[in-house]
């Protein structure tokens, strides 16, 4: 279905999602009083890209079409609007990696406890009177070592399937090419 959606630059093979820009400070969070070089691009622009980033598959690279339909090229403002965009996802990419990395660390750790649980079960189950005084606190430790393991397993791998994919996907828009276009569109 994206085939017919987006156009295909034949020359790079590229998926182009082309955006309409009234005039350049579209692009910018109206909201955003900083100056332009570090500027937010604006949200609902943002949300649009990543709608159509969807529509895509992740293995096909995208390019992004602005045309600008009220103003005169300028290239001083399509640098800025390059290095906010550059930026945007250059920050949220950071912000995934770091997410991910407190992901592993928690699995790592619940990993870590839940082995030992059933370490020390398995060692006192040894040296320990099999009455139930002792059995009941064993079993617990036996039963929550494996919960312990299981969080630690769901954790690292369905909670950071997620995280994974959002970041190959941030990736991919920082990765599109940027034009300008400002007749004929």
């Amino acid at each position: 279905m994206y085939e017919t959606t987006y156009r295909k630059n034949q020359e790079t093979g590229r998926y182009i999602i082309d955006i309409a820009l009234d005039e350049y400070l579209d692009f910018f969070h109206e909201w955003d009083n900083t100056s332009f070089k570090r500027r937010d691009m604006h949200s609902e622009l943002a949300e649009f890209l990543d709608m159509c980033s969807e529509d895509i598959p992740i293995k096909k690279d995208i390019e992004i079409h602005f045309c600008v339909g009220k103003q005169l090229q300028n290239p001083e403002e399509e640098k800025l609007i390059r290095q906010s965009y550059e930026h945007y996802y250059d920050f949220f990419g950071k912000v995934k990696e770091k997410k991910i990395r407190s992901n592993f660390q928690s699995s790592l750790a619940l990993a870590v406890i839940g082995i030992l649980l059933i370490l020390i079960n398995s060692v006192l189950v040894k040296d320990l009177p099999h009455e139930l005084w002792y059995e009941v606190p064993l079993k617990g430790l036996y039963i929550g070592g494996y919960v312990f393991f299981w969080e630690a397993l769901y954790n690292g791998y369905f909670g950071s399937k997620e995280l994974m994919s959002r970041k190959k996907t941030l990736k991919r828009l920082k990765r599109a090419t940027l034009h300008f276009k400002y007749d004929g569109c």
